[in-house]
């Protein structure tokens, strides 16, 4: 991926913070955060640093008293940093980028942009595939909608993923969708569910029920474990209340929502609610929508608090 050649520059916060600053010290502030956004990181080398802002050794070092205060050494970066910032120091390390400086507001910004660009990139693959590959252009809108919902994206983003590792997984999606189609239709070479691993191969599942290629992956049991439903009492409730969804045709919706729910509170850590309080307001968020909202580091606005 190219250099990203642009970040958020807030000019109020800019003024406010270098208020007490004299011009040449507001220049060579700006030249190393400009340096640090290109490069990643400063060198701890005070001639170095010199050489970067074309100043003399002496001229440099009287400015770099005043602002030096303003970045820290990547080896004492606090380990209680967010979780992109710990993932950026952990990445850092494997590099061995131990002996630098960084701007910590430099820093999360660059993170921030990196997150949100990679997320439009994925999606503008998605949006292509549809458009341009051979195998995308023939899918049906029915089916692009059906599709377009069960993108993972926080897997996708975890994972970096390019056009190629993108369009592999819409392919999947697309594989799967068509062999749920054949069995709906009455196809019994169909009787499978194929779902997709971690390393992007497949495996199946053999069906015996239509309630059953509709809970696939095992989303019943992964929903037992998580709200700890243990047991075959608590289990025969879970499906029972699937079951009803099913009837009342919100059953997918309820898939999808649950799925997002138990990726946006293991990535932000919140705690989890109780089943009961959990099925009574599952309508009342949006938890796909709260989880775009966390990977794009925005702060979602809370709903829904029953927790029973």
């Amino acid at each position: 991926m190219a250099k990203d050649p642009a970040v958020l520059f807030y000019t109020k916060d800019w003024l406010e913070g270098t208020v007490d600053m004299f011009p040449e010290e507001k220049g060579v502030y700006i030249d190393l955060l400009c340096y640090q956004h290109q490069k990643g990181f400063l060198p701890k080398d005070t001639r170095r640093l010199a050489r970067i802002t074309g100043l003399s050794e002496e001229a440099f070092q009287k400015v770099w008293n005043q602002i030096k205060s303003k970045f820290v050494g990547i080896d004492i970066l606090s380990a209680s940093l967010s979780d992109s910032l710990s993932e950026w120091k952990s990445s850092a390390d494997h590099l061995s980028i131990r002996d630098g400086l960084v701007n910590i507001r430099m820093l999360k910004e660059t993170i921030s942009r990196k997150k949100v660009n990679s997320k439009k990139s994925i999606q503008a693959y998605v949006t292509n595939w549809f458009r341009y590959d051979k195998e995308g252009k023939r899918i049906e809108k029915i089916t692009k909608q059906k599709i377009l919902k069960a993108v993972d994206y926080p897997k996708l983003l975890k994972e970096n993923a390019g056009k190629k590792e993108v369009y592999h997984h819409l392919h999947q999606l697309a594989k799967r969708d068509a062999k749920q189609s054949q069995y709906a239709n009455g196809d019994v070479n169909a009787n499978v569910i194929v779902s997709i691993n971690e390393n992007g191969s497949e495996n199946e599942f053999v069906i015996d029920s239509p309630f059953d290629r509709i809970t696939y992956e095992n989303f019943v049991d992964r929903l037992c474990r998580y709200f700890s439903q243990n047991g075959s009492s608590r289990q025969g409730k879970v499906i029972s209340f699937l079951e009803d969804l099913k009837k009342k045709g919100c059953l997918a919706e309820f898939r999808s929502q649950s799925e997002a729910y138990m990726n946006y509170k293991t990535f932000s850590g919140e705690k989890i609610h109780g089943w009961q309080g959990y099925t009574t307001g599952w309508e009342a968020s949006d938890w796909t929508q709260k989880l775009q909202q966390y990977l794009e580091g925005e702060k979602p606005k809370k709903t829904f608090s029953t927790n029973r």
